[in-house]
């Protein structure tokens, strides 16, 4: 009667593989590029805007907006952003600040889609320049 009323140990479940950056498809990948045309700059970025490029944005905060010279313009091109999620638009409140705190211009430009609708349910157009 050995083995009556024991309960066999549970059975290890597989655990749900997890990405990571360099995992990412390209798909998932957002490209950033920058211009400058007079005294603004324009960062165009392509792709999904996600928490996954916080790294790559915050490059771009500290190169460009966080460097502007007073009263300058950092110009936010959306055209090629197919998603945004909340933490995007965290980011782009991160840019808002460091460029109020140099009495410089964000501008938000070319946001269609789900972009646009994530930008309209958040006010943004209340703190941000937005152009079509």
């Amino acid at each position: 009667m050995a083995g009556k009323g024991r309960k066999s140990p549970p059975r290890a479940r597989p655990r749900p593989a997890r990405s990571t950056c360099s995992e990412m498809s390209k798909s998932e990948a957002m490209n950033i590029s920058t211009s400058q045309s007079g005294g603004e700059t324009v960062v165009a970025l392509a792709g999904r805007f996600t928490f996954s490029a916080h790294a790559a944005f915050r490059d771009v905060l500290v190169g460009h907006v966080e460097a502007m010279s007073s009263g300058g313009r950092v110009t936010f091109d959306l055209a090629g952003v197919e998603f945004v999620d909340s933490a995007a638009l965290g980011m782009l409140l991160l840019a808002r600040e460091a460029a109020r705190r140099r009495s410089g211009a964000i501008t938000i430009r070319g946001a269609s889609g789900q972009v646009r609708r994530m930008l309209d349910v958040s006010r943004f157009d209340t703190l941000f320049t937005i152009e079509a």
